[in-house]
């Protein structure tokens, strides 16, 4: 797609949270701007917040990691203001919704259908373990942990949600959203013991 819009004379960009879409896979052709955050640590080089995009409060969640979605859509927004009249298409692709589920507690907690302290059910960056031992017949979930896990899972829906949907705020903001065609899409989804196991090709 992107090679048929660059010769359709548009600037195209992909910015990508995933080692699989890299380079190495021949993805970054007819991209005029790449980044992987996974392949190439930080954000996307050489952006600079403009008056306009200074002005956004985009929030800041404790513990985030380089590669989080709040990092992505910024730097997409900057990209996008950064092309002026031109026509772009690009091309974002986050993993956040994705094992390890350990969106920041804000997202999750008020998912969780008991009160949580500060002792977890579960421990979030553990999660993908969880769900490979629970495939492999290793580990149980008690009920509790269960829906904790969920909820953690639901958390990393609802944190990529925010942070989309202040993309699409500052699209109508700038005045440019009606001209925007805007595609969501997934590679895969998550199971939940809907056929007896979790995660990945359930």
């Amino acid at each position: 797609v992107q090679e048929v819009m660059r010769r359709a004379g548009f600037k195209t960009a992909g910015l990508i949270a995933n080692g699989f879409v890299s380079e190495r896979w021949g993805y970054r052709r007819g991209f005029d701007t790449w980044h992987n955050y996974i392949t190439t640590r930080g954000g996307l080089p050489g952006l600079r917040p403009n008056e306009r995009t200074a002005q956004l409060d985009w929030g800041r969640t404790r513990g985030v990691r380089a590669v989080r979605g709040e990092v992505m859509m910024r730097d997409a927004l900057e990209w996008m203001v950064a092309q002026g009249d031109s026509r772009f298409f690009l091309m974002l692709h986050t993993v956040d919704p994705h094992t390890p589920y350990r969106a920041p507690r804000q997202f999750w907690e008020p998912l969780v259908p008991f009160p949580v302290g500060k002792e977890l059910p579960l421990n979030p960056n553990n999660t993908g373990v969880y769900a490979d031992q629970f495939n492999a017949k290793k580990f149980t979930f008690t009920d509790r942990q269960f829906q904790f896990f969920e909820a953690l899972y639901l958390g990393e829906v609802a944190y990529t949600d925010h942070y989309v949907g202040k993309l699409m705020d500052a699209l109508v903001a700038f005045g440019i959203a009606d001209e925007t065609l805007i595609i969501i899409t997934a590679d895969h989804g998550e199971g939940f013991r809907d056929h007896g196991s979790v995660g990945h090709g359930t």
